[in-house]
């Protein structure tokens, strides 16, 4: 009987290995790890701390994250230095099909879903706006404490002597996503970077003194790029300059912020 009961045991262990969804790290053809897939939020990144650990500096501490949503795979970049690419094009957020390679640094992730190995649907099928809403919504407010920005990214809001500065009512300010701490666009320009006169300051050796700064011409608010790296992006892409809506996600480097109207 106890034989039995082992040989069982074994058996269903075997199964679950069998089904069990898996990533495969890789640096080049050389596989340097495997890691079963036992939850439905896993972090990848360089911190001892992540579920997928990747030893490599051009990989952040918290460099992104897999998650299960309405019984489908995705990964999120959360908002690393270097990024996240599929195919040489950058990515933000995007649904995982069995088989589908990230290159993170000098690293590739394979993504195998044992389950799900037939999906066809397409990597970049996915309704980015809904999915944070969604996500938003089931949180009601509360910071996920399954993602953790690298320490090191501080953002810092300054209080700033305006006597020589046009004042206007303002209509929306920029949120700092992890920490909820808010600017006001009470101004018709309002700098990012690492001066002391920058209104929001953002420290780190590659950020500029006046990275990129927002303006507001009384009917529409624009970001602009002052820095070419690290480039400055709205919802995951590059951009000089943008006309900014509800909700935008802004990224320089590790460093995320949000556009939010009263």
């Amino acid at each position: 009987m106890f034989g039995t009961i082992f040989f069982l045991t074994k058996v269903f262990t075997l199964y679950k290995k069998l089904i069990m969804s898996t990533i495969k790290v890789m640096v080049g053809d050389r596989e340097i790890g495997t890691h079963s897939v036992s939850k439905e939020n896993i972090l990848v990144g360089r911190a001892p701390e992540v579920d997928v650990f990747i030893p490599n500096l051009s990989v952040s501490r918290k460099h992104g994250r897999i998650f299960k949503k309405n019984g489908k795979w995705y990964y999120e970049d959360l908002c690393s230095t270097n990024g996240t690419y599929i195919n040489n094009s950058r990515v933000t957020l995007c649904q995982l099909n069995s088989g589908t390679e990230l290159t993170i640094g000098k690293c590739k992730i394979i993504f195998y879903d044992r389950i799900s190995s037939k999906e066809t649907s397409s990597t970049y099928s996915i309704n980015f706006s809904k999915i944070l809403e969604e996500e938003s919504e089931q949180k009601k407010g509360q910071v996920d404490e399954s993602i953790k920005y690298d320490p090191t990214a501080v953002i810092k809001i300054t209080p700033i002597q305006t006597n020589n500065k046009k004042q206007i009512k303002p209509i929306a300010y920029v949120e700092v996503v992890d920490t909820k701490e808010k600017i006001n666009i009470s101004e018709e320009v309002v700098y990012i970077g690492k001066d002391a006169d920058c209104k929001i300051r953002l420290n780190g050796f590659l950020i500029g003194a006046k990275h990129a700064k927002i303006e507001y011409d009384g009917e529409n608010i624009k970001i602009i790029s002052l820095k070419s790296f690290p480039a400055v992006t709205v919802n995951g892409t590059k951009i000089t300059e943008r006309i900014l809506k509800k909700d935008d996600y802004i990224g320089i480097g590790s460093y995320r912020l949000r556009i939010r109207f009263f």
